[in-house]
């Protein structure tokens, strides 16, 4: 309840200050359901690989230029770095 009587204090603002007519509001509203309530949910529920990516970030490398395979060049003096293969072939590198 306190939500949506927040978005439309906000759509009440927008229509007070800038002008923007309330059919263009509406429109934006309607764009906004459709993209976050249908598209994101089905986009997600038919592309496997989309929440794969969102979880485990893939293409991300951060810290740049961190050497992975040295951990104590990352401060972690205690910690060891070894692979593990799987029954599968995939090879996990473990620190």
């Amino acid at each position: 309840m306190i939500k949506r009587s927040g978005y439309l204090l906000v759509l009440v603002f927008v229509h007070l200050v800038f002008g923007v007519s309330w059919l263009t509001l509406l429109k934006v509203s309607l764009a906004i359901v459709l993209v976050f309530y249908i598209t994101l949910p089905l986009v997600y529920h038919f592309f496997p690989t989309v929440p794969r990516h969102l979880v485990f970030l893939p293409f991300l490398r951060w810290p740049r230029g961190a050497s992975f395979t040295q951990p104590e060049l990352s401060g972690l003096a205690a910690a060891r770095n070894f692979y593990v293969t799987t029954t599968d072939g995939v090879r996990l590198g473990v620190w």
